[in-house]
């Protein structure tokens, strides 16, 4: 694989959320968005943390949209997204190397890396898919 930078490949004009967000819109923008991944920001638009589709199921009531579901069940949705998210997420900045980010997500097994400046400002994501698609082009 030739070197390239992440920032030629990585998903740009991310759909983010605040720390104060709750699950249950979390989980309403994934869900409306198709998205697996979804970086928190402070108001700067500093990475704050990260939320995956996982860290919300896990932490949701398995009952939720069942018969037995009661109040404490949906209530699991009013979390706030800062008590689950990633804190000091992993992350690769614009010039790293496309084949350094692949073997963070292989050897950390995670689907998604969110990408900053030097100042900790989101700048973009590079997932999984984003590699398969670089190195499908490049085949």
């Amino acid at each position: 694989m030739e070197a390239s930078n992440v920032s030629g490949i990585m998903t740009k004009g991310l759909i983010t959320i605040s720390m104060d967000a709750t699950l249950l819109e979390a989980k309403e923008i994934m869900e409306n968005e198709n998205i697996r991944h979804l970086p928190v920001v402070d108001d700067d638009n500093k990475l704050a943390g990260f939320i995956t589709e996982r860290d919300i199921l896990m932490n949701i009531s398995p009952r939720l949209g069942t018969i037995s579901e009661k109040k404490e069940d949906r209530d699991t949705l009013g979390k706030k997204v800062h008590r689950v998210m990633t804190r000091n997420p992993i992350t690769v900045t614009l010039d790293s190397d496309v084949a350094d980010a692949a073997k963070i997500l292989a050897s950390k097994k995670i689907s998604g890396i969110p990408v900053v400046d030097d100042k900790g400002v989101l700048m973009g994501i590079v997932t999984v898919i984003d590699i398969l698609k670089y190195v499908a082009e490049r085949g």
